[in-house]
């Protein structure tokens, strides 16, 4: 006996192809809220320092950019900034490289983290030049481990926040790290805009949390019922690598 096939109604397929989309979806989007959950921790940025590659965008309610001008007192953690995610994970720590940016502590007492990128490692010479307000300020140079001949090394950060940097203090000289020492600094190196390895030195390696991967949502920044500070409010997005 012969058997006839019968091609489903065009809304059948329709309805099955969507349903495969949506679960194909759901299982992307599971695994990567759970690699993140797993692979990496939650970070926001608070602060310009690292504007305007961190919270270029982020306003105050009032509107004011953050990385023009920071509010203090009452407009403290009233808006909105980057929300991101950090491998904690000893193989991205061993194996940070220069402009990686990293989440550190200045010391081991500090209940805070500081945002920064590396400019120099381990065993490294370097230093900046400092001539303010005229060309070539900000401009870096580096004489690797086991090298002896120092180099120019391109910044990837805005050109304008570099020229109109302050490096009237530590590394505007010839600065020797130690085999454990990072020198970080925001790129945000206008005025007082940035608090770095300028200001504190370097930091050592066991001070670094995590190295920053990317930015997956926008946190509003608050006190919660318990009056502790952080995100109240989290809104995700797809993320975005750095």
């Amino acid at each position: 006996m012969e058997t006839l096939s019968r091609k489903k109604p065009i809304w059948q397929r329709i309805i099955v192809i969507a349903a495969i989309i949506l679960l194909v979806s759901s299982i992307a989007v599971c695994g990567v809220c759970l690699f993140q959950r797993f692979y990496y921790s939650p970070i926001w940025v608070n602060g310009q320092s690292m504007y305007p590659t961190l919270n270029k965008e982020a306003k105050y309610k009032d509107g004011t950019l953050i990385g023009e001008v920071r509010h203090r007192g009452e407009e403290e953690g009233t808006y909105d900034v980057d929300y991101g995610f950090m491998a904690t994970n000893s193989f991205a720590i061993n194996s940070i490289k220069r402009f990686n940016i990293i989440v550190c502590k200045y010391s081991s007492q500090q209940a805070s983290y500081n945002i920064k990128r590396v400019i120099a490692l381990p065993g490294e010479k370097f230093y900046f030049v400092n001539n303010p307000g005229k060309e070539h300020n900000g401009d870096l140079y580096v004489c690797e481990k086991g090298q002896n001949e120092f180099k120019y090394v391109s910044q990837p950060i805005d050109s304008g926040f570099v020229l109109r940097g302050d490096y009237t203090k530590k590394g505007s000289e010839v600065f020797s790290l130690n085999e454990d020492e990072y020198f970080v600094c925001g790129d945000n190196r206008v005025g007082t805009n940035s608090h770095d390895s300028r200001d504190v030195g370097p930091i050592v390696k066991s001070n670094i949390l995590g190295v920053f991967r990317g930015i997956n949502g926008k946190a509003t920044l608050g006190y919660n019922s318990d009056n502790v500070f952080g995100p109240i409010s989290v809104s995700h997005h797809w993320p975005r690598f750095l």
